[in-house]
Formats: C-alpha cells, sequence, structure tokens
C-alpha cells in the first residue's frame, strides 16, 4: 500500500468518523428540538389555564366593593326588620276591622232588638 492510499484511506475514515458525529449532533439536535417544541406547548397550556382562571377571579377592589353593598344590603334589611317589630301585618289589621264592623252590626241589632220590645 502506498503513503498515497494509505492518506486517502485514512482521510475516508475520518470523514466517516466526523460524518457519524454530525450526523449524532443533527439527531441530538432534533431530539432537544423536540424536547423543547413539547415544553412549550406544555407551558402554553399552563398559560391558557391561568388566563382561564384570571379571568373568572375579580379584582380585591371588586370584591371589597360588593362586600361593602352586600353589608349596606343587610344593614337595610335589618333596620326594615326593627322596624316591622311591634307592627300589625296588614292581615291582622284587616282581621281586626272585621270583627269591629261584626261587632258594631251585632251591637244594632241588640239595639234595635231592646227598643222594639
Amino acid at each position: 500500500m502506498t503513503l498515497r492510499e494509505l492518506v486517502e484511506q485514512r482521510f475516508e475514515m475520518l470523514e466517516a468518523a466526523i460524518d457519524r458525529r454530525f450526523a449524532h449532533v443533527e439527531q441530538t439536535i432534533d431530539e432537544f428540538k423536540k424536547s423543547n417544541d413539547d415544553k412549550h406547548a406544555s407551558m402554553n397550556e399552563i398559560k391558557e389555564a391561568m388566563k382561564d382562571q384570571a379571568a373568572l377571579n375579580i379584582t380585591r377592589a371588586e370584591a371589597e366593593a360588593k362586600h361593602e353593598s352586600m353589608e349596606s344590603s343587610i344593614d337595610d334589611l335589618k333596620i326594615a326588620a326593627a322596624k316591622m317589630e311591634g307592627k300589625a301585618s296588614q292581615t291582622s289589621v284587616f282581621v281586626g276591622w272585621g270583627l269591629t264592623v261584626v261587632s258594631i252590626i251585632i251591637a244594632m241589632v241588640a239595639l234595635l232588638h231592646g227598643l222594639l220590645k
């Protein structure tokens, strides 16, 4: 084997080794890209979920405003209930008026009965 053939053989061996290395590097890069894409997809899903959750939440200022509004409504209801205590209901008033009318009619009948006797 001549020196030239030996050099060409070594050169081809080196070239094949370099090609294998480049193929391995390309494969590793492709795997990394796929892994990175999967990671980004997962992160986008999490980001969307957090965005959806944030859309459902209200701010502290909104919550405090709603709380104050409810407290005001509760206070108004307490005041209305306190005013209603001791007062007769509408039904009680109508029953009272009905009994009064019936009593007056009975009294008038009794008076007329006594006078006509």
